[in-house]
């Protein structure tokens, strides 16, 4: 029976990278390309599922998303959505991961109402690809937390070789 003070899916969240800010050097970067998780989308949803894993965090990227002032590319979201549903995943989304758009400060009063507008298109792109009872289907994991000293953490792109890959991008 599901438990309505429990809104995920497990107890359990996986995450994948998605900042898509501008750095110090002034590259833009894209997180969850540079290290390949858009390309292993599939792969990696299907190892979470796996590994009893009912709930997974991805960014959206703001600065990625937005194009032009009002002119959103949701594509993105759109296919990482699809992916999740077809291996059972609830997808929490981060709609800013330190990236704003072109042109926009976040000490800008302006960008209370472009966030609005952002937020307002995701959800009305996302709406529709949600299952009907994301509620009714969350319960508790049926697997026990993994014991103390268990490595939950996968290896990791160094950042030298995602800024090397992200650069290469460009």
């Amino acid at each position: 029976m599901p438990n309505p003070a429990f809104p995920f899916r497990s107890f359990w969240m996986g995450g994948y990278e998605g900042a898509d800010h501008v750095n110090v050097d002034g590259l833009p970067l894209d997180m969850a390309d540079c290290n390949a998780h858009l390309r292993r989308l599939d792969e990696d949803y299907a190892n979470a599922a796996a590994h009893g894993l009912g709930c997974v965090r991805e960014s959206i990227g703001w600065r990625l998303a937005e194009r032009a002032p009002g002119q959103w590319d949701l594509a993105r979201a759109r296919r990482i959505a699809q992916c999740a549903e077809r291996h059972g995943l609830q997808v929490i989304w981060t709609l800013m991961h330190y990236g704003a758009p072109t042109g926009l400060s976040l000490h800008d009063d302006a960008m209370i109402d472009r966030f609005a507008a952002y937020a307002t298109a995701v959800a009305r792109t996302l709406a529709p690809l949600r299952p009907a009872s994301v509620l009714a289907s969350n319960t508790f994991p049926t697997t026990s937390p993994p014991s103390r000293g268990t490595q939950l953490v996968s290896p990791r792109m160094t950042s030298s070789t995602c800024h090397h890959s992200a650069a290469n991008a460009l």
